[in-house]
């Protein structure tokens, strides 16, 4: 006979899923990583986004012969980032990486020469631009005349045009109310007619009806007509 197999006490009794405290340890945030056309074409022949990283870190910096203020310039000349290479003589990953490391630097130098070009509305020469352009839009006294008139016009239009809608609604509730009494009479007609059909109807079963009764009433009487027309015949050969 075979032993018992004996189990241990910690074994034994409610599920126990332990006392230490939970600590996420998976690291959730989203990196994301633009690659340069060059890169993007070496991605696409088949080489890993893990190698293209590393030879990225591993590059040695070079000193491009290109500033802020040279990149600003042509950036505000509307280039695009192909066209600023070649005149600068650079690649595109060449410029990207070099781009990259100042992106603060060129959005700072990108602002101080938007403020440049913002005109000084406060000069004497802008409040000369605004007093001459308020001088410019003064009309005369016969325009504005003209206009007062234009505007009385426009109310008298107005004012007819609220009398002829007020006319039109009255029409149109007039209408209306005649549509309704057409509709009732017309559900009062199609009554009438259903009543008719059915007094029709049961005037024609009547009808069966009866002729049924004189058809009976008919076979009925044919014995007897031939009887009477047996006792004639023999009161007449008697005769």
């Amino acid at each position: 006979m075979a032993s018992p197999i004996k189990l241990s006490p910690y074994k034994m009794g409610p599920l126990r899923f332990g006392t230490r405290p939970y600590k996420e340890t998976w690291d959730t945030s989203v990196k994301t990583t633009k690659l340069t056309p060059d890169e993007l074409e070496q991605y696409k022949a088949g080489k890993s986004i893990d190698e293209i990283l590393r030879e990225r870190e591993n590059m040695p910096v070079k000193k491009l012969p290109i500033t802020i203020e040279q990149y600003v310039e042509l950036k505000l000349q509307n280039k695009k980032e192909k066209e600023i290479a070649a005149e600068l003589g650079l690649t595109e990953q060449q410029l990207w990486s070099w781009k990259h490391s100042r992106k603060e630097k060129i959005a700072l130098e990108i602002a101080q020469n938007e403020q440049k070009d913002v005109p000084d509305t406060y000069s004497t020469r802008g409040v000369e631009k605004r007093e001459n352009e308020l001088k410019s839009a003064e009309k005369p006294v016969s325009e504005i005349e003209e206009l007062k008139k234009e505007i009385e016009n426009l109310k008298k239009e107005v004012i007819d045009a609220h009398k002829q809608i007020t006319e039109w609604q009255e029409k149109y509730y007039e209408l209306d109310d005649q549509f309704n009494y057409t509709l009732q009479a017309k559900d009062q007609a199609l009554k009438m007619n259903a009543n008719l059909e059915n007094q029709l109807h049961e005037q024609s079963k009547e009808i069966i009806r009866l002729n049924e009764e004189i058809n009976l009433l008919n076979k009925e009487i044919y014995p007897l007509r031939q009887l009477t027309y047996l006792k004639l015949s023999r009161e007449v050969n008697l005769a």
